[in-house]
């Protein structure tokens, strides 16, 4: 594997956990507009636009009925944002291999 390839990979890595971090995150805030009895909009792309959140309507406290569903979106959430932490690492790391093979003493 070559220097080139591994931080291709790790950037890859960042886009990919980025665009999962988002559709989870956009998840959560459909479920809990669904949960506070708003509509969700579908947009261009196929994916649901919540409309924009009121002082009038409790977004914050999903029903129990649903907690499940939220909660594993949670962990998708985390899941996610740790797969960004662990591509930026390797990204970091082909950074550093470069910077020595340079003769930059990162």
């Amino acid at each position: 594997m070559s220097l080139g390839s591994s931080f291709e990979i790790g950037v890859a890595g960042i886009r990919t956990g980025v665009q999962g971090f988002e559709k989870a995150a956009h998840s959560i805030a459909s479920q809990a507009l669904e949960q506070a009895g708003e509509p969700v909009v579908q947009n261009d792309s196929g994916g649901a636009t919540p409309p924009t959140a009121s002082a009038s309507r409790s977004v914050d406290h999903p029903r129990g009925d649903n907690i499940g569903g939220l909660a594993e979106t949670v962990v998708r959430l985390e899941q996610h944002a740790r797969d960004v932490q662990t591509a930026a690492k390797v990204v970091q790391a082909a950074d550093t291999v470069l910077g020595a093979l340079l003769g930059d003493n990162r």
